[in-house]
């Protein structure tokens, strides 16, 4: 999905630098062509053809923040942006008005959402009790090509640094993990050694060490009866 807004907001930018272009350099070359097709039968001299070189200046200047989006979209930025921009195209029926639908519900519903800083900030709270949900959605797009198996004989932190050098995202590998028996806590531990947990992941890295190492995996205590 944001590869296709990506492109699309390019090709906005390219047609606003040849358009402004284009009038620019007609506006300041020629005797009355441009003005008389933007203006109406108005001489380009004088004051008109400064007139028509700024209106070419001010297309190329309104396709800098589609070049900026088609640059950096991708990369989980400038999703405030994107969503004026969609918000002015919605009224360009019908062309406008899907694309600026694709788009507000690829930046803010999607799974992809979860790429950009305002929606992981916000759902924060909620990624606790869901057991990242959000994450675990955007793991669904290569789960199939990350090998999961866990052997018996594999300790929990060798488990999870192997999941995470193959890809895997914190979402889907602290499921993966709770699944096996590891204590939540623990789970939090091993995910910050691994480095998909921001807070503490180097001082978690000893301990987490020692905890695997006892045994192929850290599993809570039975219950007495």
């Amino acid at each position: 999905m944001l590869q296709i807004i990506s492109v699309i907001n390019w090709l906005q930018a390219v047609g606003f630098l040849l358009v402004g272009g284009w009038i620019a350099l007609e506006s300041a070359t020629s005797t009355g062509g441009v003005m008389q097709v933007t203006l109406g039968p108005v001489s380009t001299s004088g004051s008109g053809a400064g007139l028509g070189v700024a209106l070419g200046f001010g297309l190329v200047l309104l396709g800098a923040p589609f070049a900026y989006l088609g640059a950096v979209i991708e990369k989980g930025r400038g999703r405030g942006l994107q969503t004026v921009m969609s918000v002015l195209a919605f009224f360009a029926f019908p062309v406008g008005t899907a694309f600026s639908l694709f788009t507000l519900y690829a930046l803010w519903f999607s799974p992809l959402s979860a790429r950009f800083e305002g929606g992981a900030a916000r759902s924060t709270a909620s990624r606790r009790a869901s057991g990242e949900r959000s994450d675990a959605a955007l793991d669904e797009v290569d789960a199939d090509a990350i090998d999961d198996a866990w052997p018996e004989d594999e300790p929990a932190y060798a488990y999870a640094r192997r999941m995470a050098d193959a890809g895997m995202r914190a979402g889907a590998l602290r499921a993966r993990l709770r699944q096996g028996g590891v204590d939540p806590d623990d789970v939090e531990t091993l995910l910050g050694a691994v480095g998909l947990v921001r807070p503490g992941a180097e001082r978690a890295r000893p301990t987490a060490r020692r905890a695997a190492t006892p045994g192929p995996r850290t599993r809570p205590p039975a219950k007495r009866r």
